[in-house]
C-alpha cells in the first residue's frame, strides 16, 4: 500500500493478513501527527512515518472506518483519530497512542457522524440489513452518554 505524506513523500507499507480467514471488507489510510494509521482486516497499524516505528492493535471482527479531528472539526487534544470496527471505536492520540475504546456499541458496523470538545455522535447496526441505533460517547473518555445497545437485545 502507497503512501503520500503531507511533504509529498512516499512511503510503501506492505500489509500481510494475519490468518487465512481474516475478515477484508474495508481497508483505508489515515494521516494525522507525522503517523499513518493503516485500517486492514482486523487491526489499525500506525507508522511513524520519520521514525518507520510501528504498533498494531487487534480490533473486534473487522476495521470499518476512520474519523480524524481534523476532518470532524475538533480539537486534537482530545484526539487525531478515531478507528471504528465492527462493534467499537479506539480513539488515537497525537502520538498513536490508544486513549480510549468504547465497546458494543454495534455487531455490524460502526459509523462515526460527527464530533466535539465534549461528544461524539455515531451509529451501530444491531439488526443488519439496516438496523441502525445511535449513540453518544464522551470525547475524553469514549464512555457511552447515549444509545447505543438497544433494549430488546439485552
Amino acid at each position: 500500500m502507497g503512501v503520500v505524506t503531507e511533504t509529498g513523500e512516499r512511503l510503501r507499507i506492505d500489509v500481510a493478513e494475519a490468518r487465512e480467514y481474516e475478515y477484508i471488507c474495508f481497508k483505508e489510510v489515515c494521516l494525522a501527527g507525522g503517523k499513518a494509521y493503516v485500517g486492514y482486516g482486523e487491526r489499525v497499524l500506525i507508522v511513524d512515518l520519520v521514525t518507520g516505528q510501528e504498533a498494531t492493535f487487534q480490533m473486534n471482527k473487522y476495521f470499518c472506518d476512520f474519523a480524524d479531528a481534523e476532518y470532524l472539526g475538533t480539537s486534537t487534544d482530545d484526539f487525531a483519530v478515531l478507528a471504528s470496527s465492527s462493534s467499537e471505536v479506539f480513539a488515537f492520540g497525537l502520538d498513536g497512542e490508544l486513549l480510549w475504546q468504547s465497546t458494543n456499541l454495534g455487531i455490524d458496523g460502526v459509523v462515526i457522524h460527527d464530533a466535539s470538545s465534549t461528544q461524539i455522535e455515531g451509529s451501530g447496526e444491531w439488526d443488519p440489513p439496516g438496523g441502525w441505533e445511535d449513540f453518544v460517547l464522551s470525547t475524553s473518555t469514549g464512555e457511552l452518554i447515549s444509545g447505543g445497545m438497544p433494549a430488546w437485545w439485552k
